[in-house]
């Protein structure tokens, strides 16, 4: 009976810890087994991928067996190459006597904690920056309330007093810094990418093909959307849809 190999694409980026560049997968903790090793100077790649998938399942651990990934990552080269998480970095590294694999073993899982909450805190940057904004168009909203109910106000000379009231980002507008945002974290700044990802997942989940129909309009995919009326349920599918990307 044989094995079936899941190989998963995803987005490879490199991460450099004490001179040495290793693979890792873009918003996760994962790192390339071979370029861990390599680090180090140890050769058994094979070895050392078998021996993390049994101490995953078996109890002979410096941590929980059941925190230990190995996963196969698409590395666009002729094999797949083994990646696994920080319970099993640090397996490798805890387990080495050389004294570099301490010094990477310090410095690596706290690079590994930044990137994989980097794109929680993208967003949750972006949510503060946009209830900042919602509540100084509010107080300004309030002032000027507060100032047109006052009786004096009637008898200034209007061209003394100018008001202007600050209006709420549309929803487009929105939509845009939603996006900016998941450029940024999952498409490397590639916003054309990012945006065809969307009209893409949209469309699959039932929703119109802006792409060809904004062709056969002669309009850009995001002002067909906004000539049917449609931004503000493209606004709500693209928050669950960028939750779901950001998380996986």
């Amino acid at each position: 009976m044989t094995n079936e190999l899941t190989v998963i694409k995803a987005q490879i980026v490199t991460l450099e810890i004490e001179g040495h560049k290793l693979r890792s997968i873009e918003g996760t903790d994962k790192v390339c087994i071979r370029d861990m090793l390599d680090t180090i100077g140890v050769k058994k790649t094979a070895w050392w991928i078998n021996e993390l998938i049994v101490r995953s399942t078996g109890d002979k651990l410096n941590v929980h067996s059941t925190d230990i990934k190995v996963e196969y990552y698409d590395i666009n080269e002729a094999n797949p190459a083994a990646f696994t998480n920080t319970p099993g970095i640090i397996e490798i590294l805890a387990g080495s006597r050389k004294p570099i694999a301490k010094v990477i073993l310090q410095a690596l899982t706290g690079k590994l904690r930044e990137r994989a909450a980097a794109p929680d805190r993208m967003l949750e940057t972006l949510q503060q920056q946009g209830a900042q904004v919602l509540s100084i168009i509010q107080s300004m909203e309030r002032r000027v309330s507060a100032l047109e109910a006052k009786p004096e106000y009637l008898q200034l000379p209007m061209p003394i007093i100018k008001i202007r009231r600050y209006a709420a980002p549309t929803q487009r507008e929105k939509l845009n810094e939603l996006m900016k945002a998941i450029t940024f974290s999952k498409f490397a700044g590639d916003f054309r990418a990012a945006w065809v990802a969307l009209y893409s997942a949209y469309h699959q989940a039932g929703g119109l093909d802006f792409m060809t129909l904004g062709k056969a309009m002669e309009l850009d995919p995001i002002d067909c959307a906004e000539e049917k009326g449609l931004i503000p349920d493209l606004y709500k599918f693209a928050k669950t849809w960028a939750e779901y990307i950001l998380t996986h």
